[in-house]
């Protein structure tokens, strides 16, 4: 038989209550420090979509964000020699192909897209990434309560326009393309063309 005399026993007691109490504080330790990690607040150099809808000025300032981004030539394909204009009127025949045009213009020119992942990959890729932003403008100022309903139909009109102005190139590029109306990404990565 075993027998335990007082000593061990208050050993294996003592060893025990230290483990237990260890345990206890690893684990408060642990949930108390989660909170931190999973409340992130907002970067300084950033705003909510809250707050980017809750005056007329800060929702102005979202699409003075939008065409500053179109109007630079690195902006992804509005302006300069690699820009919608140019791409549409070679694609349309309004253009003619000079010497100096590369073999992007020279394929674009002869209704090649097929040979330009590069160039119509960039187009579609910065195009749904303003058609997403636009649907951001209009799911937030539509659930805005407190812009002015001059800047809410204001703005509303421009994010529309905007929108049907991005689908139009896209349409004139590639013809029937998928028509994402949302911000919700799972549904929009499912989307045929149209």
């Amino acid at each position: 038989m075993f027998y335990l005399n007082k000593k061990a026993l208050f050993q294996i007691e003592s060893k025990s209550i230290v483990a237990f109490l260890l345990f206890s504080t690893v684990l408060v330790t642990l949930q108390t420090s989660c909170r931190k990690l999973v409340d992130i607040p907002p970067p300084i150099n950033s705003i909510t979509d809250e707050a980017a809808y809750s005056t007329d000025i800060s929702a102005a300032a979202v699409f003075t964000g939008f065409y500053a981004g179109m109007s630079r030539p690195e902006g992804g394909g509005f302006i300069g020699i690699d820009g919608i204009p140019v791409y549409t009127g070679l694609s349309a025949d309004e253009l003619f192909l000079s010497t100096a045009g590369g073999a992007t213009h020279a394929s674009i020119f002869r209704n090649d897209l097929i040979n330009l992942v590069f160039a119509t990959n960039n187009i579609w890729t910065v195009f749904y990434n303003y058609l997403y932003r636009c649907n951001a403008a209009l799911e937030g100022v539509s659930a805005s309560h407190t812009l002015s309903a001059s800047a809410k139909n204001q703005l509303l009109g421009e994010a529309y326009f905007l929108r049907g102005f991005l689908y139009y190139h896209l349409v004139n590029l590639y013809g029937p393309v998928p028509l994402a109306l949302n911000t919700d990404y799972k549904k929009n990565t499912l989307l045929g063309r149209s």
